[in-house]
């Protein structure tokens, strides 16, 4: 059937599906067959409003076309479709997904990227669509409408929102056109097959994997870390590629009533429930770990656990819940959202009969659950800071979750071994050496993408004044008593007491997170936010929560000096300024003027269109006994919205390299993750998420047709193969029954009747390797008599060693690509063309001391057990004479060995490569028991195309490949079209680390050197210039009472005691939303904003006291830090908080490429100021 399925054609389909359901067999499909018909297959109904009756067999093809998906019921029976139809599948089902849809999955970005290369599609959404649809353009469409493709605002680290002006949810932020052009270079590349725009390998989430099972990792990009996608087109992913380790992230979306928007949940909490004994014991028999939307009730997780645990009457229980390190906490209120209690990730749960509490197991083990311990690790050792995260049902095995780090490494231990293995936390650990003990100041926890939380209120609660006035309280007679609602200004005056009295490394503020929860629901869950919105909305708040203070002054417009009110709260008077904005009319002078507050002042910034990228220059070795080339470091200047094309020129003339013989890729976590050579050189960079300070990597490749046939022709002249008399192991060209010839080679040689016949092993095309038989007059000499295919495939090669502590293979270093001929490939002539490059990396000078080393070792056993004969005998003949000076003779080798031992270190000096007298002798090198790695070729699955197994990283070495044995002849191997090289090192020691030096070329230099001297800074003077300066408008006069032309400029009013100010770092261009990252230089101290303000105290000189930085690329996405001054030991010192870790900075770095907000407090405070601030005292 599934022949006949295959074979058919599409018009043909329609009669096979009839054939399916035409139970009687009489050609047509009677009114039951019908209806079984569409109860069964009501998925692919394209129209349900018509009439079930009989229906013959052409009246049904006519009947299908209309109303039901032939496409898709046929596709269960496809194996693989190819990339055109899953670009087509997946295009259709996004199309399908409305905005009510409540089931996604997300996916790691950089593993679609591969998949979109691989389908040679752009993704991008349409501007027109309507809400409810996400449409998806094909380029060559997008390009005949002319439509440019906007890049998207970043959604939220958190979640992502189906609203007019967001974006949907499957578009990248970084579009690519990903054809292969042959324009770029000629046809002459053809030969080359560009491994990148091949089949990508199963679905791999480790990137994006969380600390708890099913959670993902915090602070991650939409459209750079990960993509949501629907349940349908996760399901056919899986279908074709399969799943990496079962790592899918499954999401619902929920209706916010606030909002009116769908919202992904992306950070649900994952719980841990247990149920008890009536005695109130744990059963740890069996667990339930589940995850519950944060604004669901405490009832909704009590429900879940009785539907689980199959209570009969939930009635008789109560809900207990306990987060890491507290005790159990009865839940009183069910109605109580998850969120109210700032229920997060490793919290556990219980069912407790009413009237009992939860027993702990103290008593029996020693340990409490979801108590945090030192804890000694039973393979590698180290003391690890863990959770208690379960026991066995007879608690005779502790399972430990180790903190911050992802359950995968979660480890068990006998409870026998607890009182040499568990200490109590801290005690055992080592201290991290990046957190330092700073007087009064300690980090704040994050309680899941809090960090701009975090942020805020470590530059708020160092507020110069305010410090004290939240530490004293001042506020409490001030606040408003009819106010409903918790305060913020309370709840952050003791997240100020707090930190300045404990002693602790971190606190984590859960109450002060609760009440922005309740007051200030638009930064409610846990969503990435803005600093900026979130510090304003903080501020504007906690003013309003203050009661009014004596009725303020008048205010009087006719002069501008008394034009400013006598602010009502501490808040306004503290961090309120104004700005003027004048409007003078061309026509007749008319002047009007208008006063804004603002508690941040926001700066443009001056935009500079070239940016740094650096390059690294991985030459390549010419030949097996050529130098080593050295790694170069470049630097080049390109603008921000040049082609790449653009970066190819400019990456030509920087290193001399000609575009026909480099390939530029992206190095991420050790291996070659994007290569741009297969790209449309059109393209802009910015579209490919290429930005200032990238650093790239560009190998030295043949990839001109000539060249790469001269680069093979000599690596073939290096070995010799025999013409005559051909002997076992010999390469030979046989001519097979059908007259075609094969390359083989010899396994064995029957001499029988002095004639002799020859068994071959060879492969023929699109086959295994099999061995036959030939006659002597069959075999020519290798390579006379087939002809070489002109075709290379540009392969990575990656360095791999396997880690004893973690029990996994890990990636080192630099990988490289080579260009492999695509067959009739030799061992020899393989692993060759691999060492040429790779010999880069060997440390010749440790390999000569281990052999040395090894050869005593092996002489000092023979040594000692003859002098153990010699001794004996001369015991019976009482020779000691001659004994002694034998074992003395023993004990100077034994010490000159120990010398030798104690000198076995990694050169990193130079690379000492000895020099051999011959090729075929470093040929001899190749192939002894001293090389340093194996080679293993893998699959897009990371199975070894050799033996067949798996090559991914296991606790047991014997289920995975070795690869001691897979090293065979690659012309005897079905190579797949998408493979690479994996290098496992035998001996870490024996790979030269200090071959990864880079030498800094003079661009890199000159760039290095601008950025130090500042030249390239965005100063305050351009800031401020460009925000005040004059604009042309057309305005209604009301004194000419016609539209005339105007002049409006910004002036700065009053500034504030504490004058903020926000760097505009984002902005949209052509489209695109896109971050500035010019570096800055903003004065620490001595801040004078006169030249830009209007009115008598203008002469007002600023110190900074705090900056709050950002990290990533789009407005609500990234990672926030801050850096405040702090007066330790009548020294001003910088301190960098990022979340909960402290350390010192040094004060050249506060202002840089990354601050966001600059917190500047007036250097003398004016007496009413305090007086206002201090009257409760």
């Amino acid at each position: 059937m599934l022949s006949v399925i295959f074979n058919s054609e599409e018009g043909d389909r329609a009669e096979i599906l009839l054939a399916f359901y035409d139970f009687d067999q009489d050609g047509k499909l009677s009114k039951s067959e019908m209806e079984f018909f569409i109860h069964e297959n009501r998925q692919y109904l394209q129209k349900t409003d018509f009439e079930v009756s009989e229906m013959q067999k052409g009246m049904f093809k006519i009947w299908i076309d209309t109303n039901f998906n032939l496409t898709r019921y046929f596709e269960i029976f496809e194996l693989l479709p190819g990339p055109l139809k899953e670009r087509e599948r997946i295009k259709e089902m996004l199309q399908s997904t409305s905005a009510s849809s409540q089931k996604y999955y997300v996916i790691s970005y950089k593993w679609w990227e591969l998949w979109r290369f691989y389908v040679n599609y752009n993704f991008v959404n349409n501007p027109i669509r309507k809400i409810a649809h996400i449409s998806i353009v094909d380029i060559e469409e997008m390009e005949e409408q002319k439509i440019i493709a906007p890049q998207q605002d970043d959604q939220g680290v958190q979640g992502s929102q189906f609203e007019e002006k967001n974006e949907d949810l499957y578009h990248p932020g970084l579009t690519f056109n990903h054809g292969l052009h042959e324009s770029l270079h000629g046809s002459q590349f053809y030969i080359i097959e560009n491994q990148t725009s091949i089949r990508p390998g199963s679905i791999d989430n480790s990137d994006i994997q969380g600390e708890y099972e099913g959670e993902l990792k915090t602070n991650i990009l939409n459209n750079h870390d990960y993509l949501i996608l629907p349940e349908a087109a996760w399901i056919s992913l899986v279908q074709w590629y399969g799943c990496y380790n079962n790592l899918a992230y499954k999401r619902r979306s929920f209706h916010d009533e606030r909002t009116k928007t769908q919202i992904v949940d992306l950070y649900p909490p994952v719980l841990q429930g247990y149920i008890t004994t009536n005695k109130g014991e744990l059963s740890f028999r069996r667990s339930y770990k589940f995850m519950v939307n944060l604004r669901k009730s405490m009832r909704q997780v009590m429900n879940k656990l009785v539907k689980k645990f199959k209570i009969k009457n939930q009635y008789d229980y109560q809900l207990y819940y306990m987060k890491v390190n507290e005790s159990w906490t009865l839940v009183e209120d069910m109605e109580l959202k998850l969120l109210d209690l700032q229920i997060v990730s490793g919290t556990f749960v219980t069912l407790v009969l009413k009237g009992k509490t939860p027993k702990s197991v103290f008593q029996q083990v020693g340990c409490g659950l979801g108590q945090l311990y030192d804890v000694q690790h039973p393979t590698s050792n180290e003391w690890l800071l863990c959770i208690v995260n379960g026991f066995s049902e007879d608690l005779s095995v502790i399972r430990f979750h180790i903190q911050k780090e992802s359950y995968q490494r979660d480890f068990s231990i006998p409870a026998t071994e607890r009182s040499i293995r568990i200490y109590p936390p801290n005690s055992k650990q080592k201290q991290e050496p990046n957190y330092f003990l700073i007087p009064h100041h300690i980090g704040l926890l994050n309680l899941g993408n809090t960090c701009f939380i975090n942020t805020v209120l470590q530059c708020l609660i160092n507020t110069p004044v305010f410090d004290d006035y939240l530490y004293k309280q001042a506020f409490k007679s001030e606040i408003q008593k009819n106010s409903k609602f918790t305060y913020l200004i309370e709840e952050l005056s003791k997240v100020a007491i707090r930190l300045k009295d404990q002693k602790d490394k971190a606190f984590a503020p859960e109450q002060f997170k609760k009440a922005i929860d309740h007051n200030l629901p638009s930064f409610s869950g846990f969503e990435q936010h803005d600093a900026q919105e979130f510090l304003n909305m903080l501020l504007d708040t906690m003013s309003d929560e203050l009661k009014k203070n004596l009725q303020k002054k008048s205010i009087v417009q006719s002069n501008i000096n008394n034009s400013f009110e006598q602010f009502e709260t501490v808040v306004k008077e503290l961090f309120t300024g104004k700005t003027v904005n004048t409007l003078i009319c061309q026509n007749c002078q008319y002047k009007s003027q208008k006063f804004e507050e603002y508690y941040t002042l926001s700066l443009p910034i001056p935009i500079n269109d070239e940016i740094p990228i650096f390059i690294i220059l991985f030459k390549k070795c010419q030949s097996l006994q050529s130098e080593i080339p050295p790694l170069d470091k470049y630097g080049i200047k390109v603008s921000k919205y040049a082609l790449l094309k653009d970066l190819f020129i400019a990456i030509e003339k920087v290193t001399g390299i000609s575009q026909q013989r480099f390939e530029l890729t992206e190095i991420y976590r050790n291996q070659i993750h994007r290569q741009f050579g297969n790209l449309n050189p059109s393209i802009p960079i910015r579209q490919i998420g290429l930005k200032a300070n990238q650093l790239l990597h560009v190998f030295e490749i043949a990839k001109v047709v000539k060249d790469a046939e001269d680069e093979f022709q000599e690596l073939m002249s290096m070995f010799t193969y025999r013409k005559e008399n051909f002997q076992t192991s010999d390469y030979v060209d046989i001519e097979d029954r059908l007259g075609d010839w094969r390359h083989g080679q010899i396994t064995q040689i029957i001499d029988k009747n002095h004639e002799k016949n020859y068994k071959v092993q060879i492969k023929k095309q699109n086959q295994y390797p099999n061995v036959q038989t030939f006659h002597q007059y069959q075999l020519q000499p290798f390579r006379s008599k087939v002809q070489t295919q002109k075709k290379f495939n540009l392969v990575t090669v990656t360095n791999r060693y396997f880690n004893k502590a973690t029990e996994q293979y890990e990636k080192f270093c630099f990988p490289f690509l080579i260009l492999v001929p695509s067959s009739h490939l030799t061992l020899n002539e393989f692993q060759a063309l691999i060492y040429i490059q790779a010999k880069r990396f060997i440390d010749f000078g440790y390999l000569k001391k281990k052999s040395c080393i090894q050869k005593m070792q092996k002489e000092k056993v023979q040594y000692y057990n003859g002098a153990q004969d010699i001794s004996n005998d001369l015991h019976h003949s009482k020779k000691y004479n001659a004994q002694s000076v034998y074992l003395g003779q023993a004990e100077m080798r034994k010490s000159s060995y120990r010398r030798t031992e104690q000198d076995l270190e990694p050169n990193q000096k130079k690379i000492n490569r000895p020099n051999y007298e011959s090729i075929q002798e470093e040929l001899n090198f190749i192939k002894s028991n001293d090389f340093p790695y194996k080679i293993k070729i893998l699959d897009q699955n990371m199975n070894c195309i050799a033996c067949e197994k798996s090559t991914a990283n296991s606790s047991n070495r014997y289920n995975v490949c070795t690869g001691y044995s897979c090293e065979i002849d690659p012309m005897f191997l079905q190579l797949p079209q998408n493979y690479c090289i994996v290098l496992d090192w035998i001996d870490s020691l024996s790979f030269n680390f200090f071959s990864t030096v880079v030498s800094h070329h003079e661009t890199y230099q000159q760039l290095i050197e601008n950025k130090n001297n500042r030249k390239d800074r965005v100063t305050p003077d351009q800031c401020f210039s460009i925000l005040t300066q004059e604009e042309k408008v057309e305005i209604n006069c009301d004194k000419c009472q016609s539209k005339q032309q105007a002049i409006v400029k910004l002036s700065l009013g009053h500034t504030p005691n504490i004058l903020i100010l926000h760097l505009k770092r984002f902005q949209y261009r052509d489209g695109y939303l896109e971050k500035i990252e010019s570096d800055i230089d903003f004065p620490l101290r001595s801040l004078n904003l006169k030249q830009w303000q209007i009115g008598q105290n203008s002469n007002k000189i600023y110190d900074l006291y705090a900056v709050a930085n950002h990290f990533g690329n789009g407005q609500y996405v990234g990672h926030y830090t801050s850096y405040v001054l702090k007066n330790i030991d009548q020294k001003d010192v910088w301190v960098h908080c990022d979340d909960d870790q402290i350390k010192p900075q040094s004060a050249e770095k506060v202002v840089s490429q990354y601050t966001y907000l600059l917190f500047y407090r007036i250097r003398e405070i004016p007496t009413s100021s305090l007086l206002n601030l201090t009257y409760n005292h």
